[in-house]
Formats: structure tokens, sequence, C-alpha cells
């Protein structure tokens, strides 16, 4: 089960973030060459004795003032490239948990948090300012991917079910009610067409704002999905247990380790500037997918 994995393997999470943080600081000015290994960058790294509370990174962004947040096990971490701050339930209201799963940045400038046990935190300017949890009609208190869709929405994929935040208006979706296959929602996409891509335990499913589906994927069938992104020319990528799968609806196409993928785990998918696709397995290791869809691996 994803959910006895994601308690059990927070390291294996972290090496993948971390990663993602050098690529995030590279693609920043310029996009990196898959045909060149990832050990002639120069590639920083940071930990507890340079300031973090805990080096189980989970969740990672940089918000458009600039600074780098970073969920960890023991809370929400601002970074400006030469300290930390740490917001955790010691110094920020309404904050019950430090276990900080999934992070976005809504374009009116809020940070959203999603907390495993602690339900979902909305930070403005810095400061903490609302919580939603259960009581608020939240589909579950342990949240663990997040994603804002084109009518300002924020949605909320939880261990119980999913939810949409307008306002402050909270509306649930049970989705095994719904005929879908799990109600353990892991990752969320917004596509350019309105509707949303939802990652679940037991595949990948899509509401069209009407009704909700499940989309089969080649050689994954009832494959835990562990990330989703959309590519600039609206081709959706999935990572999976069971390895990569990308395309449309009724044409997707599967990257596993028959095609060269050398850990059928895809925790992470990153969209550079040139078109290269760059994964995070679940050894902790690398691939890229370049443009010309060559696939390149490191250990």
């Amino acid at each position: 089960m994803l959910s006895r994995a994601a308690r059990a393997s927070p390291n294996r999470i972290g090496a993948w973030v971390v990663t993602a943080l050098s690529l995030v600081s590279a693609i920043g000015s310029a996009a990196l060459d898959p045909s060149r290994s990832l050990l002639q960058y120069n590639i920083q790294k940071w930990d507890a004795t340079q300031g973090l509370p805990q080096n189980s990174i989970q969740a990672l962004l940089q918000s458009q003032d600039g600074y780098i947040w970073i969920g960890t096990q023991e809370g929400l971490v601002r970074f400006d490239g030469a300290h930390f701050t740490v917001f955790d339930k010691t110094n920020t209201a309404g904050m019950a948990r430090s276990d900080v799963r999934a992070l976005i940045e809504a374009r009116d400038g809020a940070l959203w948090a999603g907390i495993y046990g602690g339900g979902l935190l909305r930070l403005k300017n810095g400061e903490s300012d609302k919580v939603y949890g259960v009581r608020d009609n939240l589909a579950g208190g342990s949240v663990l991917s997040l994603a804002q869709d084109g009518t300002g929405a924020i949605w909320v994929g939880t261990e119980t079910g999913l939810s949409r935040v307008m306002g402050r208006e909270v509306s649930t979706f049970r989705l095994r009610e719904r005929g879908l296959p799990s109600d353990f929602v892991t990752a969320l996409c917004p596509d350019k067409d309105g509707s949303l891509w939802i990652g679940t335990e037991g595949g990948l499913c899509r509401y069209d704002g009407t009704l909700f589906e499940s989309v089969p994927l080649p050689g994954m069938a009832d494959s835990p999905v562990l990330t989703i992104r959309q590519d600039p020319g609206g081709e959706i990528w999935a990572g999976t247990r069971s390895g990569l799968a990308h395309g449309h609806p009724g044409a997707f196409m599967a990257v596993t380790p028959k095609e060269g993928l050398p850990d059928p785990e895809v925790w992470a998918i990153l969209l550079d500037r040139d078109g290269n696709r760059w994964l995070g397995l679940g050894t902790g290791g690398a691939s890229a997918v370049s443009g010309k869809g060559a696939l390149k691996s490191w250990a």
C-alpha cells in the first residue's frame, strides 16, 4: 500500500527532492543538457548541519519572490539562499502537526501547505492565515497533494478523498462512491482544457467538471500514481510504481524497465524549458527523456 510506503520511505522521497532542488537552481538560468552527466554540474547540498530541521525533504517549490520553500517531517522551511526559517507547530498559529507533504503557491501569492495529520495550512506574507481540517469539511486530515485550477480553486488530495477549496467554501468528493478505484489521492494536475487529473493508489483518473472517470494506462493496471505533470504541448506525464506513462486519453505510451528505465518507480517529474523531462526514481537515481524521446539515466 502506498500509505505504508509513504510513511516508511521518507529518505527515498528526500533523495529525489534534493536532486530537484539542484535542477531548479540550474534551470532558472538555463536548461540542463541530458547528454551530459549530472556530475559535470556544480551541485550544492544542504542538510540539518546547515539549519534544516530534518533531512527527509517531502515537498519543494520556489515562490514568486524568490524564496525556496521546503516541506519536511519537522516543519515548513523558507530558504533565502543562505538562511533557513522554520515554521512548525511550536511557532505557527493553527499548525498542530509539522509533517509537510505538499506545497503550492496560489496566483494571489498565498502559500498552501498540506500537512500529514494536520490538514491544510494557508500562509500569506509569511504568516499563518487559515487552517482547514475535517471540521471545515476537508476530506481528511492527512493531505498528500495540492493543485490550483483555472478558476482559482485549490484542490486537496487526502488519504480519504478529494476536496476543493473555493474562497472559504470547502466541497468534498468521495471517489469510490463515484466509481473510481480509490479515495487515496496521491497527485493532482489541472489540465489546460479545464479538467483535473487525479493520481490515486488505484490508478490515474480524470474529472471534467461533471464526471469522474478512470483512465487506463498501458501495462500499468491499478498501479499507484505518484506524480503528474502536463507539458507545454498538452501531453500528460504520469509517474507510477510501474513506470512512466505519457500521452493523451486513449493514446498513452509506457516507459518501463523494458524500455530501459532503470527503476519502475517514478516519484518526481520536472519539465525544463528545452522540452526535456527529468525523472526522480525510487532508487534515488535520475533519468531524463530528451525532447527527441531519448532516455538517459544516472545512478
